[in-house]
């Protein structure tokens, strides 16, 4: 009969006294969490080995996911905004992303795995963080805080609904007029009819400035540099000089042989006139015998007329699709500028690029052209899509404004130089005709056939005590002149 007692509790435990052949680390750290055999008390010890096997592999671990996460852009990115937002680290005066290295990984400091082959080392000490509630600021909300970070870059807010409003009885509906301008010491002028009208303190405050008799109508008015007089041309071809503070004027000039389209001041002194009678005259207001010189060249009426900001080129725009660009010492133009198939009312100089022009056409033209008047070539061309009635630079974006005619009527932001449509806004009813820009480059001011006239905020202003013909000096110095 076979023995059918329970083996001793000694001979159980053998098989924790039988020698290991061989060492395999992994079955060996597996059977630390085996349960021994029942019946059987496992001995323990209050003395902690490591196993350099289980720390190897751990180690091996996090270096493997370490090296996932420096191939992955994404990952770069989310240890750059760790380390710049929530940690508080200075980050580099250029950072790329791509080649970002993290320098705490988030596995190392929490799980404390030394990259070392020790097997046991002393924990660094972790600074703790921050309890300032910046601390925890969103990534996107607190991103301006970080100085040339390449990813995000906060977003202009352009409004699409005008800032001010005033209902204009008796606005012209002609394309052919010129009777809206922004002075320099921030007064609007306007001519409705045979009144001249003066709106002042963000047009709040509107005062008749004179009143000329029922048979003259103003179809053009620009103030001067300083903005203490104005010239207005009549549809009888005479121009009047007027001083803003008294009211008075000063001198009457004529010359043209029918209506004055446009007026524009090369300086304080000097003004120019375009007419009906396709002549362009320059007056000097020191002088007793004003003209100066007589530019001709336009075979129809003459729409539009722009002093570049230093006065060394005059642009004017004709009826017959054509700008010419003259100087004030030669009496022939300087270059002719060829392309718009309609007429050319809109003329604007960039004032931050010497020699560069903006022109836009008519009705069946509905383009912008970018010249280089040194070159005489056009530079690039974008369709509007409808009549260009206006245009102007911003002071201090890279961008350009026009006012749209038939069909669209609207205000339209463009890229420079792309010509790329930032925004259009349409709030105008019918043909947007003017367009004036503040002194300081932050507002416009358009006037529509629908009798209104909006003020838009749209532009950041100028830096305070820079005005924008300081700037252009400043951008002068800054060029090699040929």
């Amino acid at each position: 009969m076979q023995n059918t007692s329970s083996p001793s509790p000694d001979t159980n435990k053998d098989w924790l006294k039988a020698p290991i052949k061989s060492y395999n680390p992994s079955a060996f750290s597996l059977s630390r969490y085996l349960s021994p055999p029942s019946g059987v008390k496992e001995k323990l010890s209050d003395r902690f080995i490591p196993l350099r096997s289980i720390v190897s592999s751990t180690q091996e671990f996090f270096e493997g996911e370490e090296k996932k996460q420096e191939e992955s852009p994404k990952c770069s990115a989310y240890s750059f905004l760790l380390s710049t937002q929530m940690l508080k680290k200075e980050p580099s005066p250029n950072p790329k992303i791509e080649e970002f290295q993290p320098e705490n990984n988030v596995c190392n400091t929490h799980l404390n795995v030394s990259r070392s082959k020790n097997v046991l080392s002393f924990r660094e000490v972790q600074k703790p963080l921050s309890t300032d509630c910046r601390a925890f600021d969103s990534p996107i909300t607190s991103l301006s805080k970080v100085s040339n970070y390449p990813l995000f870059k906060p977003q202009r807010k352009i409004p699409s609904y005008p800032e001010k409003v005033l209902l204009i009885p008796g606005l012209k509906d002609d394309f052919y007029l010129n009777v809206l301008d922004w002075s320099s010491n921030d007064l609007v002028g306007l001519g409705v009819n045979n009144n001249l009208c003066i709106l002042c303190e963000n047009l709040t405050k509107m005062h008749n400035l004179y009143q000329f008799n029922t048979e003259n109508k103003i179809s053009c008015l620009a103030f001067n540099n300083e903005g203490t007089s104005l010239s207005a041309g009549f549809s009888n071809g005479h121009t009047y000089l007027l001083d803003n503070t008294t009211s008075k004027i000063i001198r009457s000039f004529e010359g043209h042989l029918s209506k004055v389209t446009c007026t524009s001041w090369c300086n304080s002194n000097v003004f120019s006139t375009g007419s009906r009678d396709r002549r362009v005259i320059q007056r000097d207001i020191r002088i007793k015998s004003e003209i100066v010189s007589i530019f001709e060249g336009h075979k129809q009426e003459v729409c539009g007329a722009k002093w570049c900001n230093n006065g060394e080129y005059l642009a004017t725009g004709g009826n017959d699709s054509t700008v010419f660009i003259w100087q004030l010492q030669n009496r022939s133009h300087y270059k002719q500028l060829s392309g718009h198939k309609a007429a050319v009312k809109a003329l604007a100089w960039n004032p931050k690029k010497r020699g560069i022009l903006a022109t836009g056409g008519g009705c069946i033209d509905k383009c912008i052209k970018i010249w280089d008047i040194e070159l005489g070539i056009c530079l690039d061309t974008a369709d509007t899509g409808s009549q260009v009635c206006g245009l102007v630079y911003s002071k201090t974006l890279s961008e350009l404004v026009s006012t749209q005619g038939y069909c669209q009527n609207s205000v339209d932001i463009w890229k420079y130089p792309s010509l790329s449509r930032i925004a259009s806004l349409k709030w105008h009813s019918n043909r947007v005709l003017f367009l004036a820009m503040s002194p300081n480059g932050e507002k416009i001011i358009t006037g529509a056939s629908d009798e209104t006239i909006c003020l838009w905020k749209i532009f950041p202003a100028i830096e305070s005590g820079k005005s924008a013909c300081t700037q252009y000096k400043m951008f002068l110095s800054r060029m090699d002149l040929r």
